[in-house]
């Protein structure tokens, strides 16, 4: 595991997860919102955005997190593991919630500077739209991936700590 994707619903803890595991496994982590959105939620411009992704692939080892869909092959290609957390939407809208009332008034360590948390009903409506909008599309890309990667799709909180639990450093 030295080139790890992330990806997975509003909530499902994608930025936790990487963080825990990116301290386990020495790898760096790279939270592609704060990469892709600027102050004020204002997007990359494509040509600069398709550019941080072609330096950042060509690394030996990372930790990515984030959905962004028009990049989800090419970092699937890139990897060597990729976990889906497919999470119940209520858990990732209660964890949502919880997130806003959290960082609301401070700035998260996975978002860009000037990116304030938000909870409004479009990410209401995108989480709890997710598993017809987007699971199918991510379960099937996953699959695709399944015999040359580490796929791993993880259902439940306790099977990350289980997948945290029986993870080890890498031997130097």
């Amino acid at each position: 595991m030295k080139r790890i994707v992330l990806v997975g619903c509003a909530g499902s803890g994608k930025s936790t997860l990487a963080q825990q595991l990116g301290a386990i496994l020495y790898l760096e982590v790279v939270h592609l919102d704060a990469l892709y959105w600027k102050a004020n939620w204002t997007k990359t411009p494509e040509d600069e955005w398709q550019e941080t992704l072609k330096v950042l692939l060509e690394k030996d080892s990372w930790i990515l997190d984030g959905n962004f869909s028009s990049s989800r092959k090419l970092r699937f290609e890139a990897a060597d593991t990729i976990i889906f957390l497919d999470f119940p939407r209520y858990l990732c809208l209660l964890r949502v919630i919880k997130r806003y009332f959290q960082f609301r008034a401070k700035a998260r360590p996975d978002r860009a500077e000037g990116c304030r948390e938000q909870l409004n009903a479009y990410l209401i409506k995108h989480i709890w739209t997710f598993p017809s909008r987007l699971r199918p599309k991510l379960i099937k890309d996953a699959q695709e991936y399944s015999t040359t990667r580490n796929v791993i799709i993880l259902s439940k909180p306790t099977e990350v700590s289980r997948l945290l639990a029986h993870l080890q450093p890498p031997k130097e």
